[in-house]
């Protein structure tokens, strides 16, 4: 919804931002556990933090067959909270908002914005918490910290262990969130020195992880996802003029091998 923004009107937007918060804290170890009641409920909630829900394309399911090249994922709550709290920020700094909650003595109230049934409404207090300067800085640098896992850890060990369509899924997932914070680093209500500091870096995880995505995709002769990833590298990385000449030829030959094998 967050890609439709028209459609989504303030008040949901402030109480999807609490949950996306929510879903985006620390996911407890599992050594950490402790094996009472209580550290079932943590382990079950670590579990829920951690899952990844998958639909196999309708002739694998069928078959019954082990392919695990699936046609479409929902991300970890873990990765997925990020991108979601990330892109919800976008949308009130490009309505003017985010500067202007910490005035605010109630939450506004808007024609079209009622609740529907069952739907929490966030505290003020709480928005006030999670949308200050402080905690977005230290939520940004999480959420790169996180881009970085899923490109060196997740999407290295899939591509070692031959497992090539989690592999892209690691390096999809880790290109949408580091595109999330890109753009809301360049909106209209970012904090400058924020910008100033991750922006350049954000970005070069972007070209490396849409690359990577590229790379893995035309290993495992999904050509066309493999151009889509590689055209998008090639347009960021135009973009970065601090991109090294290697990873910019890496990306252009990768778009080209896509190209042709579509073609």
């Amino acid at each position: 919804m967050t890609y439709l923004p028209d459609s989504l009107p303030d008040f949901f937007v402030l109480t999807f931002l609490r949950v996306a918060y929510a879903c985006s804290q620390k996911v407890p170890q599992l050594e950490d556990i402790a094996p009472d009641g209580q550290g079932l409920n943590t382990l079950n909630l670590s579990i829920e933090r951690t899952q990844e829900v998958a639909r196999k394309p309708y002739w694998v399911a069928m078959g019954n067959l082990d392919n695990p090249d699936y046609s479409s994922i929902l991300y970890r709550e873990e990765f997925a909270g990020p991108i979601t709290f990330m892109r919800l920020l976008l949308l009130l700094s490009e309505r003017g908002l985010l500067s202007k909650i910490s005035s605010w003595s109630a939450i506004p109230s808007h024609n079209g914005d009622a609740m529907e049934p069952g739907v929490k409404k966030p505290s003020l207090s709480q928005l006030k918490q999670i949308t200050s300067p402080t905690v977005i800085r230290k939520f940004v640098s999480m959420s790169l910290k996180k881009v970085k896992e899923l490109r060196e850890v997740h999407g290295r060990r899939e591509v070692q262990e031959g497992k090539l369509g989690d592999a892209r899924w690691s390096y999809a997932c880790g290109s949408e969130l580091s595109a999330a914070i890109a753009a809301f680093l360049e909106s209209p209500e970012a904090a400058t020195d924020l910008k100033s500091r991750l922006l350049d870096d954000t970005k070069k995880e972007l070209v490396l992880c849409l690359g990577n995505a590229a790379e893995v995709s035309i290993r495992g002769e999904k050509h066309l996802e493999g151009l889509k990833f590689a055209s998008a590298a090639v347009t960021v990385g135009a973009t970065c003029t601090w991109l090294t000449e290697t990873i910019t030829t890496k990306n252009k030959n990768r778009y080209d091998t896509a190209l042709n094998a579509v073609h």
